[in-house]
């Protein structure tokens, strides 16, 4: 079936698709080689996420335990806590407080499991710890110290939980 179409419609349709459309036979070669490209295009972008993850993981694995005690902290032992801070702590985490008359009671002896102290970094003769207190009041602590001092701490903060509802109720000034 031919279709005839006037000499200026033809010429249009020429300039915009580039050749004869009306008389051409479709090109399934054409066709193939477009889906060709974006199949390499898939392939290419796959390898370079790869690439990608493969440079990521080496550097993971060149830092070592580094990079991920720069995230997490090296564990310190409660063992190394002061007296004084073995009670604060187990205070903490028991909702009550720790007297010295009671050396062994047992949110004392429990205190590894309610507590953990990291260790995040060591710089300048300074130490960097972040102290995670479970527990019926859980709460996280930031405390610095000096290395080479007998105490691990020289100063510390220790956000009490709901203490904004407490300002609320009874507040300052």
């Amino acid at each position: 079936m031919t279709t005839e179409f006037s000499p200026q419609l033809r010429q249009s349709l020429d300039r915009l698709v580039g050749y004869d459309a009306i008389d051409a036979q479709p090109n399934w070669g054409d066709v193939a080689q477009r889906a060709a490209r974006g199949r390499r295009r898939t392939v290419v972008l796959a390898i370079l996420a790869c690439f990608a993850v493969a440079v990521f993981v080496s550097a993971a694995f060149a830092f070592g335990t580094d990079l991920w005690q720069l995230v997490a902290g090296k564990p310190v032992s409660t063992t190394r806590l002061s007296p004084e801070e073995r009670r604060m702590f187990a205070s903490l985490a028991s909702g009550r407080p720790m007297l010295r008359t009671q050396p062994n009671d047992p949110a004392l002896r429990r205190l590894g499991k309610d507590v953990s102290v990291r260790l995040l970094a060591d710089r300048g003769g300074l130490t960097f710890y972040v102290i995670d207190v479970r527990g019926r009041y859980p709460t996280r602590c930031y405390a610095t110290g000096h290395a080479g001092q007998p105490s691990l701490f020289g100063s510390m903060t220790c956000p009490i939980a709901g203490a904004a509802s407490r300002s609320r109720q009874l507040p300052v000034g």
